[in-house]
């Protein structure tokens, strides 16, 4: 037995107790000296950190105090939870690999095992929750300039401030903002309150028929100082902007004015816009009934598709009638077998084209964590339905030979 491992090494007594050959042993002795810090700990990399890593990014923690652990990079948010491994993980430093070995001349190499555990931090990507930072900045609703002597005392928040507290990268936060209509005014992000919002909205749509413009030519610079006047600028410009499509190339004989900077009416936009309005102060609604209300309402040239609705209405049969029911995406629990409950009491049976609309988030963040290239959003949202929901088959009495796939609530 060897007394001291600090002295001189029995290199062919070690070899015979362990059943090696001392001619294979490369002439080198690492010893290694246990002195575990534990203020270290082990994080496992998958292929989105070890990209943000490359990179150059950073890597952020988020969050207050009672919050859970979360961990951002310039553009996704992972939740971190420790695991377990029967393997001993060791930190060492100033260690020589195999290769370091046969090229060193013989050497004694004192080594120190920095830090030994059976715990890592195994990271994994989810779609930040926004309610915290919808509700922080409802409060503060831009509703125009005669009200802001009412919300003088309330606190606002800066990019700086949300980053504080709100558990997601910068560029999640930046998307939630827009969608949540939310602009920089005076230094400060607020949410245009959905009527102020809406106004502004239907004054430019009367600019545009006013002027008899294209809605595939609307003029910003023109639209902003015409509505100056009734509301201020940059909120004009931000709201002009949600509802608008950059022109990359124009037709000069269609351009009426061609120092301006010319947008085309997002028509999706545009018909979300109009459907939300007609539906969102009703239970419910017959179908062709709002078909027709809806076509009515949207600017000249703009068509509507049922496709434009994806993730705002659905469509239910109630008492053999056709009516369709305003349920917007953002509305619904972020936890995904609480989000397929709410949805199977709204409805007892799905399809899955009907379920995609409703988890695209989810599968955006799912597809990260998998090789795009063995996984589509069909298959994994199958998986999440396989061990969330009970799976229908149904035979097809119609002229298509196929039967009919819906999913329900499992119990």
């Amino acid at each position: 037995m060897i007394q001291n491992l600090d002295e001189k090494y029995n290199i062919d007594k070690i070899a015979s107790i362990i059943g090696i050959n001392s001619n294979d042993i490369v002439p080198h002795v690492q010893t290694l000296k246990y002195n575990s810090d534990d203020s270290i700990k082990l994080i496992e990399l998958d292929a989105n950190l070890m990209r943000a890593i490359q990179d150059g990014q950073n890597l952020v923690i988020r969050g207050e105090y009672e919050d859970s652990l979360i961990l951002c990079t310039d553009n996704k948010t992972f939740e971190l939870k420790e695991a377990e491994t029967t393997n001993s993980l060791l930190i060492i430093s100033n260690g020589l690999a195999n290769e370091e070995l046969l090229t060193n001349p013989p050497l004694e190499n004192n080594l120190k095992i920095e830090h030994l555990t059976h715990n890592y931090i195994e990271p994994c990507l989810i779609k930040p929750n926004f309610l915290k930072l919808k509700e922080s900045l409802e409060p503060t609703a831009y509703r125009g300039p005669t009200y802001e002597i009412e919300l003088i005392d309330f606190f606002k928040y800066s990019m700086k401030d949300l980053k504080n507290f709100i558990q997601a990268s910068d560029q999640e936060i930046l998307k939630a903002l827009y969608e949540l209509n939310a602009t920089i005014i005076n230094g400060f992000y607020r949410i245009i309150e959905n009527t102020y919002f809406n106004q502004i909205v239907n004054h430019i749509l009367s600019l545009i028929e006013e002027n008899s413009w294209s809605y595939k030519n609307v003029y910003l610079n023109e639209t902003l100082y015409t509505l100056e006047e009734l509301f201020p600028r940059e909120v004009v410009e931000f709201v002009f902007k949600s509802m608008m499509k950059k022109l990359l190339t124009t037709n000069p004989s269609n351009i009426i004015n061609s120092n301006d900077d010319v947008y085309e009416l997002d028509e999706i936009k545009i018909c979300r816009f109009f459907a939300e309005d007609i539906l969102k102060n009703t239970i419910k609604f017959d179908f062709k009934d709002f078909l027709n209300i809806w076509k009515l309402s949207v600017p000249k040239g703009i068509k509507t598709h049922m496709t434009y609705l994806e993730g705002l209405a659905i469509v239910l049969i109630e008492n053999n009638k056709k009516i369709i029911k305003f349920l917007p995406e953002a509305s619904l629990p972020q936890n995904t077998k609480e989000r397929l409950n709410s949805l199977f009491k709204i409805k007892e049976k799905w399809s899955l084209t009907e379920l995609k609309m409703y988890f695209k988030g989810f599968l955006e963040n799912i597809s990260d964590n998998e090789n795009p290239s063995k996984s589509d959003d069909n298959s994994i949202l199958g998986t999440l339905l396989n061990k969330f929901a009970r799976k229908i088959i149904m035979p097809n009495t119609g002229d298509d030979s196929n039967d009919k796939v819906y999913y329900c609530s499992k119990y």
